[in-house]
């Protein structure tokens, strides 16, 4: 059995063009250049012989793929809410004794949002928490507790832009996560339920209150956008979850590697990270002849099995007619088949 810890990626597939782009010219000057010396790890991969298989979550399934593939690793339905468990994370007391307790509450994620309608779609921006500050965040709340609490629901503040909705009554409403809901998975998967309609009642009322609220007036000033509007998304209920399962849950999603924007940006500070991150999968087949990456989209993943190629492969692969593409396992899946072998 291999002690090796599983390779999880998020966001680190690149533009074909792009790829073939910074495997050939210099960061720094632009001029050609040895990237297997550059990047010695990614160039013993690329000798790998390669079966990658990809998959696209349906359209129905309320969270991206990072949050599905934890999911579906710790034995829960891929369209759990998710909530909860990130509550815990920001050490929301409540959330902690309804796990432990194992109540029947409720809870949903709550997100102000920049919301702006076009000739035929909506557009909705997050707000990052240097988009809101907590002053601001303190005083909207405040303007629509009342409502919230005529529902029964309870907000819990983890930052100026995470809060977190607990109730003792079930709500029957479904609605594509946050990050979901700014691409265009909101075209085809839109919030539904038997409480939408008052949901959909409040939210008016709530528009219609912040629409020339003083904070957003003063935001008005300084050039930033209206706070204008919420997502509500990720319910679940209490007892879906245990603290064994949360467990799995945590580590699973602190296992998972992310480039930082720089290197998300910055197409050869991507590939450099990635050259370091992927000495552990070189260590794997070195000790088990084979290894697993995992690399996820916002709403696919795509499964790269690796084995070392026998003598005669690597013969042939030096006499060969045509030369496969660089790196062409870093490419973004195309999806015009589950099973691609590059």
């Amino acid at each position: 059995m291999s002690l090796h810890i599983p390779a999880v990626f998020e966001h680190i597939t690149l533009d074909p063009d792009a790829l073939a782009f910074a495997v050939a010219k210099n960061a720094n000057v632009g001029t050609d250049y040895d990237w297997r010396t550059t990047y010695p790890v990614l160039a013993q991969l690329d000798k790998m012989n390669m079966r990658r298989t990809a998959t696209i979550f349906p359209d129905d399934c309320p969270n991206n793929a990072h949050d599905a593939y934890v999911l579906e690793q710790i034995g829960l339905p891929i369209d759990t809410g998710v909530s909860l468990m990130q509550a815990v994370a920001h050490h929301i007391p409540a959330a902690i004794k309804d796990l432990a307790d194992k109540t029947f509450a409720q809870w949903f994620s709550l997100s102000p949002v920049h919301w702006r309608a076009g000739r035929d779609h909506v557009n909705l921006m997050a707000l990052d928490d240097g988009d809101i500050s907590i002053e601001e965040a303190k005083v909207l709340l405040a303007s629509i507790a009342p409502k919230l609490a005529e529902l029964g629901w309870h907000i819990h503040v983890a930052s100026a832009n995470t809060w977190y909705i607990r109730t003792m009554d079930h709500f029957d409403y479904h609605a594509p996560s946050l990050r979901l809901a700014q691409s265009d998975q909101l075209e085809s998967f839109l919030p539904h339920g038997r409480d939408l309609k008052r949901w959909q009642t409040l939210l008016t009322e709530i528009q219609m209150m912040w629409f020339e609220h003083p904070v957003n007036q003063a935001r008005a000033k300084r050039n930033q956008v209206a706070i204008n509007s919420l997502w509500l998304y990720g319910g679940i209920n209490a007892r879906a979850m245990n603290s064994e399962k949360l467990l799995q849950f945590n580590a699973l999603t602190t296992m998972i590697r992310r480039p930082n924007q720089h290197e998300i940006n910055d197409i050869h500070a991507h590939l450099a990270w990635l050259n370091l991150q992927l000495s552990t999968v070189i260590d794997a087949i070195k000790d088990d002849g084979q290894a697993i990456m995992t690399f996820l989209g916002e709403t696919w993943q795509q499964d790269v099995f690796i084995t070392q190629p026998s003598w005669t492969e690597n013969i042939k692969g030096k006499f060969a007619s045509s030369k496969k593409k660089p790196l062409q396992w870093l490419e973004q899946p195309t999806f015009d088949f589950l099973t691609q072998t590059p």
